[in-house]
C-alpha cells in the first residue's frame, strides 16, 4: 500500500533533521591534538579549608598539583610561587588541572625565569552544573572561600595579592560570578582564563534559577565592565566545530567585557594551534595548553616575579598569543626603530613578484626591495611578503635618501606579521598598504647566517584586483539555482598563476545558516616546484566581528576545502566597497605561485542542516509541544461534533498546521514589544519574550518560526505514524505473552497501576519530580497498550477515540520527560550523597503530572463528551499560541504550559457530569 504523502513528506523533513545532527556530531576534522606528556606520577595534596566552609560544603575540596620532587618541596603547603586555581566545569574533575601543572612545571625549570606557578583546583565532585542551576551559587560561594584559603597560604617578600582563575566549560562562569558575591574583594582576581565556557547563556535553559544566575552575572558584568572590573581581564576561548556542546558563539564576551580586556576567539583561531577542540580536550590538547602557559609566564613581572598589574600589558600579551602572533616572542612593540648594520651586504630585488629560497646562509644579508609602483593603471599600492625566517625584526621599512644605496635606521614592521599554519612551518605574512608606509622607498628583509632552509616570497599588486566582494545569494536565490548551487557552484574564480594573495569578501555572509564549502582547485601547475616552502597552501576565513579565522592547509597538486560558515552570526548591514574590506568576513588564499587555481563556493545540503540543528535545535521542544497541544484540543472537538477522533498522523496533520499558531504568535510578540504594552507587563511582572534575546544576539530570521514549526510539525506526523505501528505491534506481544493468565488476576493489574502511580506521586515530593513523570509516563504507555487491544476487539468508534486520544497525552508526558530530563540526571548522580534532589526544579510538574496521570488511569473514558468541548480547545490553542514566543529559549517555561493543559483536561472531565445535569435540568425547565 502507497504511503500517504503527508507521510513521505514527514519523513523527508525528519531525515533533513537526522542529517543536520549527524553533521553537527561528526562533521569536522579528526582531532588534531597532541597529547600532553608527564615524566612523574602526579600529586594531589589536600588542602584543607576553615572549619566553617568544611561543615557547609562537606562534598566540596580545595586540592594542589604537583609531581615528583616539586610535590615533596610543596608537602608542607607553604608555597612560595604564582598562584593559580583551576574551576572545573560540568561533570568536570579535578584531575583536569594535570596538564596545565605539568607543563607549566616543565616549562619553568627549562626556561628558568626564577618563579613558578602553584596549581591549585578544586574538586565539585563531578557535579552536573550545567544541568541544576542550584548547584552555580553553592560552587561560587567555595570558590570564594579557596580564593581566600590560597592568600593566606603565601609568605614570600613580593606575596601575591591576586588568583589567576582558570575555568573549564561552567567553571568559567562561575569565575566571574565570583565578583558578584557581597563581600568579594575584586582585587584578588585580575586574570581569568576560560576554555569552551558558555558565557553568553546556558547552552539550555533547564530551571528558573540557572536563569536568574545568568541574568544577574551577565548583567553585573556588563554595568560594572569599566568600573569595578577594570582591573580584569578575561580570555575566553571556544572549541570550534569539534566541540557540537557548547557552540563558539556561546562563549563570546560580547557585551560582557569590552574588547580590549575581554578576549574571545576559538582555538581554531589561536596562533600555533589551529585546531578544533571538543569539550573535554581542551584542558589536554597540548597546542592550546602550551599558548596558554606561555602566556601565563610572559604576563609576570620579572622585579616581583608575580603578574604585572598592568591591566594593558596583559592585554597586549593575551592578544599576541591568542589572536595576533607574529612569530615573535614576547610581543614586539610597534613602530620600534632599528639600527641597520653597515657591514652586512646590501641586496637589491625589482620585480612584481620575486622568490628566494636557499637551503643554507653562509653570511647574513640584507635583501631590500622598492615600494614605489610604476604609473598609471599597472601600477601597485599592496605587497605581501610570505617567509619562515625566525630571526628578530626580520622585516622593516625605510627610506633610502637621494644620492645613497642604502639606509641605516629603519623602521620595524615585525608586529604585523602573523603566523600561518602549519604548526612547524614557521610561515608568517606580511600584508602591507603603500599608504601606511608612508615616505619611506624600500621594505628590507634582514636574512641572518645559519644552516637552517630561508624561503621568502614578496608579491606586490594592485588591491582593486586582488580583493574582491562577492555578495553571497538570499535565500530565494539558493533555493531557485537548486540543484546546480550544489554540483556546479555558487561562484567561480579563476586565479592566474604568480599570484600568491588573494580576498573574496563575501557581503551578506551574516546568517548562521548560511553554509557553504570554499573548494580551491589546482588547473596548471610548473613542474619546477621547490621543495618544502612551496609544498602546500593555505584557506582561510577570517570572521573579524569574533576573531573567528578557520584555515586550512592543503598540500602542493591537491584540492583545498574549507567550509564557509559562521560560529558567531551578526545583524545584517548594508555598506559599501571600503567597508566590506574591514566588516565583512572574507576567505583569503596564500597560494603556490606556479599554479593557476579555480575557485568555487558550493552549497552545502547538509552544513546547512547542521547549522539549523546547532544553533536553533534548543528551540524545537516548544514547537513538538504546541503541536501536540493542537492536536489533543482538535480531537476534543471532534469528538464533540462527531463522536470519533481522527488518526493521529491525520490529526497531527489537520489540527497543527504551521499557519494555525505562527500567525498569531508574531502578533502577539508584536504587540508585547510595543513600548506602552511591554511597560504595563513588566510593571505587572511578566517578563519580556524569548524572541527579543534571539533578536539581541542576532539569531532571529523572519522565517524562522516558520522553519520550526513546519520541523515540528512534519517530525511529529511521522513520529506519531511510526510510534503506532511500535505500539501495536509491542501490544500483540503482550496480548499473546499474558493471553493465558486469567480475566481476574489481569484485573488486579488496574489495582497495581493505582499503587505505583500513588507511589510516583510521593517519589515527586521526596526524591525527583522527574521519577514521577517518567513513571507516570510509563504507565500511560501501559493503558495505551491496553486501549489499543480494546479498540481491536470492539471496532467500536468510542474505543478507538480512547486509544488515539490517550495516545496523544502519552506523547505530550514524553516531552514533559525530555524538558525534566536534567533534573533526573542529577539526581541519580547525587545518590549516594542524598535521596532527595535540592531545590529540585520539576518537583511541582511531577506532582501535577503524576495527579492528572492517575486521574487518566482510573477515569472509565478520559475522552468523555464535555459539554464546553469547543471552548477547551481554544484554551489549549492560546496556551500553546502563548508559550511559543515565551519558551523558545527557557524550556523550563514548558513546564507550566504542560501542566495547565493537563489539570484542564482533568478538571474538566470531572466536572463535565455536573455540567450534564444542569443542562438537563435546564431543558425540563423550559
Amino acid at each position: 500500500m502507497a504511503l500517504p504523502m503527508k507521510i513521505v513528506f514527514a519523513a523527508v523533513a525528519t531525515g533533513l533533521l537526522v542529517l543536520g545532527i549527524h553533521d553537527c556530531i561528526t562533521n569536522f576534522e579528526e582531532n588534531g591534538c597532541e597529547m600532553t606528556w608527564m615524566f612523574e606520577y602526579p600529586t594531589y595534596l589536600n588542602v584543607p579549608v576553615d572549619k566553617s566552609i568544611a561543615k557547609q560544603f562537606p562534598n566540596y575540596k580545595l586540592y594542589v598539583y604537583g609531581e615528583g620532587e616539586y610535590a615533596r618541596q610543596i608537602s608542607d603547603l607553604k608555597f612560595k610561587g604564582i598562584p593559580v586555581l583551576f574551576i572545573p566545569g560540568n561533570s568536570g574533575s579535578y584531575r583536569q588541572v594535570r596538564s596545565l601543572g605539568s607543563v607549566s612545571l616543565r616549562m619553568g625549570n627549562k626556561l628558568k625565569v626564577g618563579f613558578h606557578f602553584n596549581y591549585f583546583v578544586v574538586d565539585f565532585q563531578d557535579q552536573f552544573s550545567a544541568l541544576h542551576g542550584a548547584i552555580l551559587p553553592e560552587q561560587t560561594e567555595f570558590v570564594r572561600s579557596c580564593v581566600k584559603k590560597i592568600l593566606s597560604m603565601y609568605q614570600s617578600t613580593h606575596p601575591p595579592s591576586s588568583v589567576i582563575l582558570v575555568g573549564h566549560s561552567m567553571g568559567g562562569v562561575v569565575a566571574r560570578a565570583l565578583f558578584t558575591l557581597p563581600g568579594f574583594d575584586p582585587k584578588t582576581v585580575h586574570t581569568i582564563i576560560t576554555q569552551n565556557s558558555p558565557h553568553q547563556a546556558p547552552v539550555v535553559m533547564v530551571d528558573s534559577v540557572m536563569d536568574q544566575f545568568y541574568q544577574k552575572v551577565n548583567d553585573y558584568w556588563y554595568h560594572h565592565g569599566n568600573s569595578s572590573l577594570g582591573h580584569v581581564t578575561v580570555v575566553s576561548t571556544g572549541g570550534g566545530y569539534r566541540d557540537y556542546q557548547v557552540r563558539s558563539g556561546l562563549s563570546s564576551l560580547t557585551d560582557i567585557l569590552p574588547e580590549d580586556r575581554g578576549i574571545s576567539t576559538t582555538t581554531m583561531s589561536v596562533p600555533l594551534a589551529w585546531v578544533s577542540t571538543d569539550h573535554l580536550c581542551s584542558v589536554w590538547c597540548r597546542q592550546m595548553i602550551l599558548t596558554t602557559v606561555s602566556a601565563l609566564f610572559d604576563i609576570v613581572d620579572k622585579k616581583t616575579k608575580q603578574p604585572t598589574t598592568d591591566v594593558g600589558l596583559r592585554s597586549r600579551v593575551f592578544q599576541h598569543h591568542f589572536l595576533h602572533h607574529s612569530g615573535m616572542e614576547p610581543p614586539p612593540p610597534e613602530g620600534k626603530s632599528i639600527k641597520l648594520d653597515s657591514k652586512v651586504s646590501w641586496e637589491v630585488r625589482e620585480g612584481r613578484m620575486w622568490r628566494l629560497h636557499e637551503e643554507k646562509v653562509p653570511a647574513a644579508k640584507y635583501i631590500a626591495f622598492p615600494i614605489a609602483s610604476m604609473d598609471g593603471e599597472m601600477g601597485t599600492d599592496s605587497i605581501t611578503v610570505l617567509s619562515n625566517i625566525t630571526a628578530k625584526n626580520w622585516i622593516c621599512a625605510c627610506r633610502v635618501p637621494a644620492g645613497q644605496d642604502r639606509c641605516s635606521d629603519c623602521l620595524s614592521l615585525e608586529s604585523q606579521a602573523k603566523l600561518l599554519p602549519p604548526r612547524y612551518s614557521d610561515r608568517k605574512f606580511v600584508r602591507l598598504d603603500r599608504e601606511e608606509l608612508g615616505e619611506n622607498t624600500h621594505v628590507v628583509l634582514f636574512i641572518p647566517k645559519g644552516s637552517s632552509k630561508v624561503e621568502i616570497v614578496v608579491d606586490k599588486y594592485r588591491m582593486d584586483t586582488r580583493h574582491l566582494v562577492y555578495e553571497m545569494p538570499s535565500f530565494y536565490d539558493t533555493v531557485i539555482s537548486f540543484p546546480i548551487s550544489v554540483t556546479d557552484g555558487m561562484a567561480m574564480l579563476q586565479i592566474r598563476n604568480n599570484t600568491v594573495f588573494y580576498s573574496l569578501h563575501l557581503a551578506g555572509l551574516y546568517s548562521p545558516l548560511t553554509a557553504y564549502t570554499a573548494q580551491v582547485s589546482p588547473l596548471r601547475c610548473s613542474h619546477k616546484v621547490d621543495p618544502g616552502f612551496y609544498e602546500g597552501s593555505v584557506m582561510m576565513l577570517s570572521v573579524p566581528w569574533s576573531n573567528e579565522n578557520t584555515y586550512n592547509f592543503f598540500k602542493f597538486g591537491e584540492t583545498g576545502r574549507l567550509p564557509v560558515k559562521l560560529q558567531n552570526p551578526r545583524e545584517e548591514q548594508k555598506e559599501d566597497y571600503y567597508g566590506y574590506e574591514h566588516s565583512e568576513a572574507h576567505l583569503e588564499m596564500y597560494l603556490h605561485p606556479g599554479c593557476q587555481y579555480q575557485l568555487k563556493l558550493i552549497l552545502s545540503v547538509g552544513q546547512t542542516m547542521g547549522q539549523f540543528v546547532r544553533f536553533y535545535g534548543t528551540q524545537l521542544p516548544v514547537m513538538f509541544v504546541a503541536v501536540l497541544l493542537l492536536a489533543i484540543g482538535g480531537q476534543l472537538a471532534a469528538f464533540a461534533k462527531d463522536g470519533e477522533c481522527l488518526w493521529m498522523p491525520d490529526a497531527v496533520y489537520t489540527y497543527s498546521k504551521p499557519f494555525y499558531m505562527v500567525p498569531v504568535a508574531m502578533v502577539l510578540h508584536a504587540i508585547t514589544g510595543m513600548k506602552a504594552v511591554s511597560r504595563h507587563l513588566s510593571s505587572a511582572g511578566v517578563p519580556a519574550n524569548d524572541i527579543t534575546e534571539l533578536a539581541s544576539q542576532h539569531l532571529w530570521l523572519q522565517l524562522l518560526p516558520v522553519m520550526l514549526c513546519m520541523s515540528a510539525w512534519l517530525v511529529t506526523i511521522l513520529h506519531s505514524y511510526m510510534a503506532h505501528f511500535a505500539l501495536a505491534a509491542l501490544s500483540r506481544f503482550f496480548a499473546l505473552l499474558f493471553c493465558w493468565v486469567p480475566e481476574r488476576v489481569l484485573s488486579l493489574g488496574g489495582y497495581l497501576q493505582l499503587g505505583v502511580a500513588a507511589l510516583a506521586c510521593v517519589s515527586s515530593v521526596t526524591l525527583c519530580g522527574t521519577f514521577g513523570i517518567s513513571v507516570s509516563y510509563a504507565l500511560l504507555l501501559i493503558k495505551v497498550l491496553r486501549l489499543y487491544q480494546v479498540s481491536l476487539k470492539t471496532g467500536g468508534k468510542v474505543e478507538s477515540s480512547q486509544y488515539r486520544f490517550t495516545f496523544l497525552l502519552t506523547l505530550l508526558y514524553m516531552w514533559l520527560v525530555v524538558i525534566n530530563a536534567p533534573a533526573m540526571v542529577v539526581w541519580a548522580k547525587g545518590l549516594g550523597l542524598s535521596l532527595h534532589l535540592p531545590m529540585d526544579p520539576s518537583r511541582w510538574a511531577g506532582i501535577v503530572a503524576t495527579l492528572c496521570a492517575v486521574s487518566f488511569l482510573t477515569l472509565d473514558s478520559p475522552l468523555q463528551e464535555r459539554p464546553f468541548a469547543v471552548q477547551l480547545r481554544w484554551t489549549i490553542y492560546m496556551i500553546a499560541v502563548v508559550s511559543i514566543p515565551y519558551s523558545l529559549i527557557r524550556l523550563y517555561r514548558l513546564n507550566i504550559t504542560i501542566c495547565i493543559t493537563l489539570v484542564l483536561l482533568v478538571s474538566t472531565r470531572l466536572l463535565s457530569p455536573l455540567f450534564r445535569d444542569t443542562s438537563k435540568e435546564h431543558k425540563k425547565e423550559e
